[in-house]
């Protein structure tokens, strides 16, 4: 009679094998046995990968990030890391209604000059006397899309709307405490209409918390009730990632504006240039 092994005396593999077997195809870079330390983990993902593409890869493994937090919280299949020079300038002058002073701004780059040429901005800022800034929080937005079988459903189906935005922000809502939301604005186009929800995210950017609401609402209230489907939850209204003009002109998120009177001396011994040229 044959005797099953008993899980507990098994070897385990060292680390050659381990590197062997994910090269080989045996074992994939998540199956890593995940009784070891996190650094030793990514080495060996390190050291097979750098066999299986013949790229020397020990840089990446010179850092000081926290490894066992980072590859348990951030990153999966952890094998290094990617560091970027960085360098400062200013200070930067900012007379806004929310920060007013002088501030110093890390930039991380490996563009040559793009430091120095930056540093030179904020000299020439600081002799104007610093840029007046203002921030407009105009919301974050996301726009399911829904198809109706003719013009006189979308009419009811607007109307609709329109009588139960109550009905819809207060399910919205209950999707997170810190959202509010700021309007629904319908746009229609024959059996296409596009719900753009305009939601105040407090702090956070908000596309998440915006996604989620929508999805609630539109399931949960407005398919059941209007009987017209969302064939998208974002029909790209709301233009999320890329410019649009939609965006330029509703905004979208916070907008930001900034303005700084440069003259003739400031233009001419900081930034070698004059107006003419720099128009």
């Amino acid at each position: 009679m044959s005797k099953t092994a008993n899980p507990a005396s098994v070897a385990p593999l060292t680390r050659e094998e381990l590197v062997r077997s994910l090269v080989t195809g045996e074992r994939r870079f998540h199956e890593i046995p995940k009784t070891l330390p996190a650094e030793e983990a990514a080495e060996i993902r390190r050291q097979a990968l750098a066999e299986m593409t013949s790229t020397p890869l020990a840089n990446i493994g010179h850092h000081s990030l926290d490894v066992q937090r980072a590859s348990h919280r951030n990153c999966e299949n952890f094998i290094g890391v990617a560091q970027i020079p960085m360098g400062v300038v200013g200070p930067l002058k900012v007379r806004g209604k929310y920060a007013d002073g002088d501030f110093w701004v890390p930039l991380a780059t490996t563009e040559a000059a793009l430091v120095a040429s930056t540093n030179r901005g904020c000299a020439a800022l600081r002799e104007a006397g610093g840029a007046v800034v203002r921030i407009e929080d105009v919301g974050m937005t996301r726009a399911p899309v829904f198809r109706t079988s003719g013009i006189v459903q979308t009419q009811g189906f607007l109307q609709w709307i329109q009588d139960h935005e109550e009905e819809i922000r207060d399910l919205a809502e209950r999707t997170s405490r810190y959202l509010k939301l700021l309007e629904v604005r319908p746009y229609a186009f024959g059996t296409t209409v596009f719900l753009c929800f305009r939601f105040d995210t407090g702090d956070a950017m908000g596309m998440n918390m915006a996604t989620i609401a929508c999805d609630r609402v539109v399931n949960e209230l407005i398919e059941p009730a209007t009987g017209v489907p969302c064939i998208g939850l974002s029909g790209n209204y709301c233009v999320d990632k890329k410019p649009a003009a939609i965006n330029w002109h509703e905004g979208r998120g916070k907008r930001i504006y900034a303005e700084i009177l440069l003259d003739a001396p400031i233009l001419h011994h900081i930034l070698k240039t004059d107006a003419r040229s720099l128009v």
